[in-house]
């Protein structure tokens, strides 16, 4: 069995859990399989720059620079 190629196949992942030392760690870290996402904990981390970037964007020098431009729709809507 060819583990290399096996290490990259997402739906492999229950062989790779069982085999794990014979996987290749350098093509089992492409598998985007074994990455889980805390999206929870991406969300707080951001919050800080989240809130500064939408200070920036809103600032009334940049919203009122073009008239014809709806800034605050797209800003809501996108």
């Amino acid at each position: 069995m060819n583990w290399c190629y096996l290490s990259l196949n997402p739906n492999a992942i229950n062989l790779i859990k069982e085999n794990q030392d014979k996987c290749d760690s350098i093509y089992l870290y492409q598998n985007p399989v074994i990455f889980e996402l805390d999206y929870e904990a991406m969300k707080i981390n951001n919050q800080e720059m989240y809130e500064e970037l939408i200070k920036e964007v809103m600032k009334p020098s940049r919203v009122f620079k073009n008239p014809d431009y709806d800034y605050i729709w797209r800003t809501i809507w996108r």
